[in-house]
């Protein structure tokens, strides 16, 4: 398990295909606060990976560390 002060405090928000298992990056910046207000949302999403539309719960999803 992930220590929250490991955990970056802004990132891009990443989320899994449940087809490929492939990490989708959505090209969406959150901060590990938004991430958490919206844990009990979902996400709908058309998959780059394996073109089907996916329902995401946010629960699920993770940010990515924004390099610079």
């Amino acid at each position: 398990m992930i220590a929250m002060k490991d955990k970056p405090a802004r990132g891009w928000l990443m989320l899994v295909c449940i087809e490929t298992g492939k990490e989708i990056d959505c090209g969406v910046k959150y901060t590990q606060d938004d991430l958490e207000y919206a844990k009990p949302a979902k996400l709908l999403l058309q998959c780059r990976y394996c073109g089907k539309t996916h329902i995401f719960k946010f629960s699920d999803a993770r940010l990515k560390q924004i390099r610079h």
